[in-house]
């Protein structure tokens, strides 16, 4: 499955699916916050609304929570290979580093 779908994902939305997995269930802004890359001059900038319209579009195993459409969760098992694969391709620093880069605290 990871080769049949994951793999075969644009690079920006590839990467998306890996770091959204964490989440249990999300929408577009909280997305952003997790997902969300340092200004990329190479492509245009993946956002939230474009990654659940994406998801939905193509149909990959995301399932709706709520009437309007906002917010969505991964099946469960598509959601265990994402987080397997998140595992298998990234450092656990880099799991935890927030998408700004920035370690101020709160």
């Amino acid at each position: 499955m990871v080769h049949e779908v994951i793999d075969r994902q644009p690079p920006g939305l590839h990467e998306w699916l890996l770091k959204s997995a964490i989440l249990d269930r999300f929408c577009g802004s909280l997305c952003d916050a997790v997902c969300a890359e340092k200004d990329d001059a190479e492509t245009p900038p993946l956002d939230g609304g474009r990654f659940l319209r994406t998801l939905r579009d193509n149909n990959l195993f995301v399932i709706p929570l709520d009437t309007q459409g906002e917010w969505f969760r991964y099946h469960h098992l598509f959601g265990d290979l994402l987080r397997v694969e998140l595992e298998n391709t990234l450092d656990p620093a880099a799991i935890a580093e927030p998408a700004t880069g920035s370690s101020s605290g709160a």
